[in-house]
């Protein structure tokens, strides 16, 4: 199981980010930051030597946009906030890469960092925002006691000058868990219904070299 060189490259970038957005929102102090950002770089020297001028400025982009977010909603921030929403996709988790909250604004927003510059991915209505904002929704208010009214999320894509943006109610988004992501998150797990491969749903997957068979699969 080998990683692409691609893979490598959002690895590092996100690693990068991770570490400066922690020392501006002062979680970190200047020294470990310092430490690790050199730690960082020295990690994965063999694909941060062949970046130019512009891939820093994409992750300096990326940066400002989550800090003009948290301060346009004063919101706290977590990053790499690890998301679970196992409640209705069994071992259903994630990792947002910025995940916002104002308890008083209501609002919750996931922001996913994406490095790549040849697949564009776009934040309307994409599902995978749609559960990490879900199981932001579940950490922060386990208890549904209505602390939010609000999900946002967006997708950043700074190589490609993308920012997507989108949002719905706490209500919808519970809804559409219920009853669009729980039942068939149920058919997956117990491998049951229709194989539907597509070309954009198989592109990277390390299989597709293989002819798609349709047979019952159990996880």
């Amino acid at each position: 199981d080998r990683g692409s060189e691609y893979a490598t490259d959002g690895t590092a970038a996100h690693a990068l980010a991770e570490v400066r957005l922690r020392y501006k929102l002062g979680q970190i102090t200047k020294d470990e930051y310092e430490k690790g950002y050199e730690a960082t770089r020295t990690l994965y020297k063999e694909v941060v030597e062949t970046w130019e001028t512009s891939d820093w400025e994409a992750i300096n982009t990326y940066v400002q946009y989550v800090l003009d977010e948290a301060k346009r909603l004063d919101a706290r921030v977590a990053i790499e906030a690890r998301v679970d929403y196992s409640k209705y996709a069994p071992e259903g988790f994630g990792t947002s890469d910025a995940l916002l909250y104002s308890r008083k604004n209501r609002v919750i927003k996931s922001i996913d960092l994406k490095f790549g510059k040849g697949v564009a991915v776009y934040a309307e209505g994409n599902p995978q925002a749609k559960l990490y904002a879900l199981g932001g929704l579940i950490e922060l208010d386990p208890d549904a006691k209505g602390l939010f009214d609000t999900v946002e999320w967006a997708i950043h894509q700074p190589r490609l000058d993308y920012v997507g943006e989108d949002s719905m109610s706490v209500t919808d988004l519970l809804d559409w868990a219920e009853n669009v992501v729980a039942p068939q998150a149920q058919k997956a797990w117990k491998g049951v219904g229709t194989l539907v491969p597509t070309a954009k749903g198989c592109r990277f997957c390390k299989a597709s070299a293989v002819p798609a068979v349709a047979t019952k699969v159990k996880p």
